[in-house]
């Protein structure tokens, strides 16, 4: 190959190495038209067992992008396929191997080697029997299809990443959802090879090639665009169709600048995300499509790119220093224009401002007259706080006062809720005997309940009568003792409303004890003559009734000690809350009181200044007049000023204008020569400055490994075969 024919190679600025170029070109040339044309043999025995519209389509695609690129398969007698079933990102479930047997020479029987399980023939009806992994099938004549499953690892993995609005997501996530999707699909090839190169050993990736495609409906997705890959119109659809050569840039030790594609990535705009599948095809032979002779000569390469970068280097100089010259001068001009126009475009601001200068003196001297108006009344009120001062102070001074006997009041009122004999400690005694006295008329009742029912029954009833008129006896000293406690709280007492209400049980114990007193006589007569059982059965009845209302009054009187002590615990906070409020009130009047001098100063103060005030506003009315003229002369010379500055602005920005186009063009060139210095002759001259005897001896190693890889489930030894692997997806859909 002569420096010619390497110019053509790489006259293409997006290809640095001819591998790169030609097997790109090569996949993608015919892959336009792919899904008019029918599928081969090979592939009508996948499409059998499909169902789907969407994967047939895929199918021939990806049949025809590869299929255009793989080398005839005609002398090899045996021809692999493996499908890997993976879920949504790519994760193998299950490997079926299909297997075509050719038998070009009509043999009875065909021996095969094989590593996979549950074999089966799935074209006809021809037998087989195995030993180990050796296989004979009866053929009589004809080509053997069977399949088998295996847990083997494929040697390229297809591994599924979603992304939606730039955040990776799950299948299951993105599932019905819209907004900016992106797919992107990677590649691991785990599959080495130690190869010889120059006598070296190297270890190097088999060159698979790997083509997926995918199928995105127009009415779920617009703005669709791939990186690595093509995206194909058929009527509803957007068939994408992405290209990699996972482990080839290793293989070759590529720079950065080598664009060996690993990856395929899919952007677009969903509505409602949802796909069906993707389809994966990975081949091992593709390399074989590069034409490589021994004959390449790169004799002179070198002087040609030596000479090639000196003229680029001149022509940059030249015109990296015309670009210099030029913008000095654009510079200087640009500079003159920005000041005359910026002078200029200030003129204007300068002839309204001295307008408005002339109106604001005279809205000036108009305010300053109104300020005049209005500082003769401060004046006059300063005066008038100025005398009200001392009334102030005394104020002060006798709110103090009133502060200092309400919070000794209150003081003292705390300290007669508190304490032994304190008002709190009374309620409490009251409630308890309200409740003793309450539980003593309760017995009292059932006493003389008892007593009515004895002197029905017996004439014993005189001994009971008694007896009863010591129970009396001590609920009399109980209701006394209740009285004399209702008594003293009733002292202690200060509210109206439970003065009132202690008074009246007062006088309810009181009534209580009387009858009491009078029962226990007639009771104590009855026992001492003997009396008259009737009327001492008529006495028990009413007392019966007496000691009811007793109990009724007792519970009554229970309740009215508890909420009476509830009240005055109540009372008793508010009292406290009181004195505390009176407390911080006599602290606060006590600094006022402190500062009264100190606002007596500041008034005296203020009212001094309002008096020099006044004077200095009178000196600013008596210069209006001299203001007012000078501000109008103002305003008439800034209107001249502003003609001229428009006359020189003019003539600079015409100048500047000139020197624009020249620095421009100047310019253009300069970034010329430099882009295409960096975009095409450093490229190339990067490109061609390799081992490239290295580089060919490489990439014939590489499609020798490429043609060595030939099976993958295994083969007889003798003979010819070829692999290829398929690899499905499962769709990713909302439930």
């Amino acid at each position: 190959m002569k420096l010619k024919e390497m110019k053509q190679i790489f006259k293409s600025k997006n290809a640095v190495k001819a591998v790169a170029l030609v097997t790109a070109a090569t996949v993608f040339a015919t892959s336009v038209n792919v899904y008019t044309t029918k599928a081969e043999q090979q592939q009508e025995q996948l499409e059998q067992k499909k169902d789907s519209a969407e994967e047939d389509l895929l199918t021939k695609v990806l049949d025809k992008a590869t299929g255009s690129v793989s080398r005839e398969a005609a002398d090899k007698l045996k021809e692999e396929t493996v499908y890997v079933l993976s879920d949504a990102n790519g994760t193998a479930n299950e490997v079926i191997v299909s297997e075509w047997l050719k038998n070009p020479g009509g043999k009875k029987t065909i021996e095969d080697y094989s590593e996979l399980s549950d074999i089966e023939n799935v074209k006809g009806d021809e037998t087989f029997s195995q030993n180990g992994e050796t296989i004979t099938w009866n053929a009589d004549g004809l080509d053997i299809y069977y399949q088998g499953k295996t847990k083997k690892e494929v040697p390229v993995d297809v591994k599924i990443t979603y992304f939606l609005n730039d955040k990776e997501v799950s299948p299951q996530e993105i599932a019905g959802k819209s907004g900016v999707v992106k797919i992107r699909m990677d590649y691991t090839n785990k599959e080495k090879q130690s190869i010889q190169i120059n006598g070296k050993t190297q270890e190097v990736y088999v060159p698979f090639a790997v083509v997926s495609g995918l199928v995105l409906p127009v009415d779920h997705f617009t703005n669709v665009s791939v990186t690595n890959g093509k995206v194909l119109s058929e009527g509803n659809n957007n068939i994408i169709v992405g290209l990699a050569f996972p482990g080839l840039s290793d293989s070759l030790d590529a720079s950065e600048e080598i664009d060996i594609p690993d990856y395929v990535e899919v952007t677009a705009n969903a509505e409602d995300f949802a796909i069906d599948m993707t389809l994966t095809v990975a081949m091992s032979d593709i390399l074989d499509t590069v034409s490589i002779s021994d004959d390449v000569d790169f004799s002179d390469i070198g002087d040609q790119v030596d000479a090639l970068t000196d003229a680029t280097n001149q022509l940059m100089d030249g015109s990296s220093q015309l670009a210099s010259g030029t913008k000095e001068l654009k510079n200087g001009t640009q500079t003159l224009a920005a000041g005359a126009n910026t002078l200029n475009s200030k003129m204007g601001s300068l002839t309204s401002g001295a307008g408005q200068l002339a109106s604001g003196i005279n809205e000036y001297t108009a305010g300053v007259g109104q300020l005049a108006s209005g500082i003769n009344t401060l004046k006059q009120g300063t005066e008038k706080l100025n005398k009200n001062v001392p009334a102030l102070k005394k104020g002060v001074s006798d709110l103090k006062e009133g502060s200092a006997s309400a919070k000794q009041g209150a003081a003292q009122l705390v300290a007669g809720y508190e304490g032994e004999n304190g008002a709190l400690a009374g309620t409490k005694k009251l409630t308890a005997g309200a409740s003793q006295f309450a539980q003593s008329a309760e017995a009292f009742a059932q006493g003389a309940a008892q007593v009515s029912a004895g002197i029905s029954q017996a004439s014993g009833a005189l001994s009971a009568l008694s007896g009863l008129g010591a129970t009396m006896q001590e609920q009399a000293v109980q209701v006394a003792t209740q009285k004399a406690q209702l008594e003293a709280a009733l002292a202690a007492e200060t509210d109206p409303a439970k003065i009132a209400d202690l008074a009246s049980q007062v006088g309810y114990c009181k009534g209580v004890l009387e009858t009491l007193q009078s029962m226990q006589q007639k009771l104590a007569g009855a026992a001492g003559g003997g009396g008259d059982l009737a009327a001492l059965n008529a006495g028990i009845e009413q007392l019966s009734q007496g000691s009811a209302a007793l109990t009724a009054g007792a519970k009554q009187l229970t309740q009215g000690s508890v909420q009476l002590e509830a009240g005055m615990t109540k009372l008793y906070e508010g009292t406290k809350a009181l004195d505390s409020g009176l407390t911080t009130l006599d602290a606060g009047l006590g600094k006022l009181q402190d500062n009264s001098k100190t606002l007596a100063d500041g008034v005296s103060k203020l009212d001094k200044g309002a008096g020099e005030l006044k004077n200095g506003v009178k000196k600013l009315t008596d210069n209006s007049a001299t203001l007012v003229n000078g501000g109008s002369s103002l305003a008439a010379g800034a209107a001249q000023v502003a003609d001229a500055v428009g006359q020189i602005a003019d003539g600079a920005t015409k100048l500047d204008t000139g020197a624009g186009k020249l620095t421009s063009g100047a310019t253009q060139l300069s970034d010329g020569m430099l882009q295409f210095n960096e975009e095409g002759i450093e490229k190339i001259t990067g490109a061609l400055d390799i081992d490239s005897s290295s580089l060919v001896e490489k990439l014939k190693a590489l499609m020798q490994a490429g043609r060595d890889y030939q099976t993958f489930a295994g083969k007889a030894d003798g003979i010819e075969g070829t692999v290829k692997f398929v690899i499905k997806t499962e769709g990713v859909k909302a439930e």
